[in-house]
């Protein structure tokens, strides 16, 4: 496999239930995701987007086909084995971003290195530093209920970055947001998790951020059916992030 793939999926299916009640969620899927680079998957609800986001961070197993994360194969992955592989090398950042409202910002952005055992007060610690590097360093002791949208999703993102994994995978990351914090949040994306040795995926139904693709794969009825090239630069650096994003 090439390593300039984060992602290459061949023939991938995926199919729900048995009989006449089976439902082909994915039909014969081929998709390479470049590192280095956004890629944006949209469509129609329904259409397949998330079971293939799933699929291919190994969250569901296909029913047919084979996916290869970083050039490794996912089918051979099984157990603690997977959980580890994950856990070193896939950020996830999620619409309704996840925090656990008993943690600070910094604690919440270092969740992943709690389950890698790393002692609680250098994690959190590693944790409130890239909150500051995000712009969001006077906030690392706030509660989530005190910070606002562009606030959380920000912290999520700290979060999905703190193993520094080389595929980061979004599902609807700006979907609740206003356009104002939406296209801050492209902007840090693009700026801290966009690198030669890295890449971005993203699930979403927000043609505000199309600008911020390199590439742009749009799915029906659980196939690809089209793709096209986004307006995204991969040098593209964005300025400074003000520490408020309302």
């Amino acid at each position: 496999m090439s390593t300039g793939y984060a992602v290459r999926c061949r023939q991938v299916e995926k199919v729900f239930g048995a009989g006449e009640t089976a439902v082909r969620a994915l039909r014969g899927v081929d998709w390479d995701v470049p590192l280095g680079e956004i890629s944006m998957l949209v469509g129609q609800s329904g259409c397949g987007k998330t079971t293939l986001l799933m699929v291919l961070t190994g969250l569901l197993d296909a029913s047919a086909g084979t996916v290869e994360i970083l050039g490794e194969a996912l089918h051979a992955l099984r157990g603690e084995r997977a959980n580890r592989f994950r856990l070193q090398n896939i950020g996830f950042i999620f619409q309704q971003y996840n925090l656990l409202p008993a943690l600070t910002a910094a604690e919440n952005a270092a969740l992943p290195l709690y389950a890698a055992d790393v002692p609680r007060r250098a994690a959190t610690e590693r944790g409130r530093a890239l909150l500051h590097t995000l712009g969001l360093g006077a906030r690392a002791d706030a509660m989530p209920v005190e910070l606002s949208g562009g606030q959380l999703q920000r912290v999520a993102i700290a979060r999905s970055l703190i193993n520094e994994p080389r595929l980061i995978v979004c599902d609807e990351p700006t979907a609740s947001l206003d356009a104002e914090s939406g296209h801050a949040v492209m902007e840090l994306l693009r700026g801290v998790a966009v690198s030669p040795d890295r890449a971005v995926v993203i699930v979403t139904h927000d043609n505000r951020i199309f600008e911020f693709a390199d590439s742009i794969t749009y799915m029906e009825d659980g196939r690809i059916v089209r793709r096209a090239n986004g307006n995204g630069s991969a040098s593209f650096r964005p300025p400074s992030v003000p520490d408020r994003m309302h």
